[in-house]
């Protein structure tokens, strides 16, 4: 499986950026003005469902 085909969920800056620098695509959990680099950003996990993630993502 290529990084282009994953998804990470993090909610700290630095999972974040190293989720973007392996070349995957990021959900950020938490604030979106701390998270500002990730792909999409939810307050939380329950507040996602898997449509989301795949319309934001090119997967």
């Amino acid at each position: 499986m290529s990084p282009a085909e994953c998804v990470v969920f993090e909610d700290a800056v630095a999972g974040v950026e190293a989720g973007k620098r392996g070349g995957m695509f990021v959900v950020g959990l938490g604030s979106p003005d701390v998270l500002i680099q990730a792909d999409l950003v939810a307050p939380s996990l329950e507040a996602l469902t898997v449509d989301d993630v795949l319309a934001k993502a090119s997967i």
